[in-house]
């Protein structure tokens, strides 16, 4: 489905500044195996929101996911998740679904940031919160 021998694929902890609390999310880049290891592409968006809190849920740590490992089997990726600080979870994403949500990095910027997820969203870091 995709080579892997000519790319790797990096599925990273992402996080979110609210009002409300921090979200920390999971998201995807893909970038060349040789030197100088330029970012091909990357998620703008995460592709792994955590459960968020019910109200009133007194939860000391809530809202967070962080990848640990990836193996790639069977059309999907199978990817460790820490969550919540509190357990561990593996999740199972088909390849066409990480291939859909990932986009080309312009060759000028390196890599995407949580303020260019806003711009490629059209929506203004304001309005986020």
């Amino acid at each position: 489905f995709f080579p892997l021998k000519e790319v790797y694929y990096h599925f990273f902890h992402g996080g979110l500044k609210r009002p409300q609390g921090s979200v920390y999310t999971m998201g995807c880049s893909v970038f060349e195996a040789k030197p100088p290891y330029r970012i091909l592409r990357q998620t703008p968006v995460p592709l792994v929101w955590p459960d968020l809190p019910a109200p009133g849920e007194n939860v000391v740590k809530r809202s967070v996911v962080f990848p640990g490992g990836a193996v790639p089997h069977a059309g999907a990726w199978f990817i460790c998740l820490g969550v919540d600080d509190t357990f561990c979870r593996i999740i199972r994403i088909p390849f066409a679904d990480v291939e859909a949500a990932l986009k080309d990095v312009p060759e000028e910027r390196d890599v995407s940031t949580i303020r260019d997820t806003h711009i490629v969203n059209g929506v203004k870091p304001e309005e986020f919160r």
